[in-house]
């Protein structure tokens, strides 16, 4: 067993084999904003397998809490895209050759991502607290246009179905009574089209 310290905690965690599969990487995004990589040398040669602390990088992606949306899917010019951070600032987590980079992306108020592939290729799905869009994969540049104005409702996660072509997002509304100044929030799933965002929810909950 290996233990690992560090001064934030994780609120998300990607773990990934190298290429060469004697390897294993470990993505954190952690409470300050930071993405921090923790890399394994991986020895089956024994009964018992063993991990090894290789090498760790830090790099600072925002001064939020990093939260990892992973994509897994690869770029016009094929790059393999492996995860999309959000924290105040976006990034799009690649792998450069067997290296785990990233580089920011001009959008910002995004708070879950997903990827879908379309007939025109490789896109994301990307939610904002008030609409969901689609976007695409290579330098994030709109492929068509495609937004859906969510108004109070604010979805918080998204997932793909590739076979049944429909989008799966975790959504919620919260309200405010004008008189009794109850707080009241309603949590639901909503299954859409990923050509359309067209769809219907189900799984209502509430509660104050």
């Amino acid at each position: 067993m290996i233990s690992l310290e560090e001064q934030y905690f994780a609120g998300s965690l990607m773990l990934r084999p190298a290429s060469n599969g004697s390897r294993l990487q470990l993505l954190g995004g952690l409470s300050d904003g930071s993405l921090v990589v923790h890399e394994f040398d991986l020895n089956q040669s024994s009964a018992q397998p063993t991990l090894a602390l290789r090498d760790r990088k830090i790099s600072y992606l925002g001064t939020q809490p990093l939260t990892l949306h992973p994509v897994h899917s690869r770029t016009a010019s094929g790059d393999e895209l492996l995860a999309i951070g959000l924290s105040d600032r976006t990034s799009i987590i690649f792998l450069n050759g067997d290296k785990i980079d990233f580089s920011s992306a001009s959008l910002t108020g995004l708070v879950a991502a997903a990827a879908i592939n379309t007939e025109k290729g490789q896109s994301l799905v990307l939610a904002t607290p008030t609409e969901l869009s689609i976007s695409q994969v290579d330098g994030l540049k709109k492929l068509h246009i495609q937004t859906l104005d969510t108004g109070c409702k604010s979805a918080s996660k998204l997932v793909w179905s590739p076979t049944h072509r429909a989008i799966a997002a975790g959504v919620i509304e919260r309200t405010i009574d004008s008189i009794t100044g109850d707080y009241w929030q309603n949590a639901w799933l909503e299954l859409r089209d990923q050509d359309s965002l067209q769809g219907e929810s189900a799984c209502t909950s509430g509660k104050h």
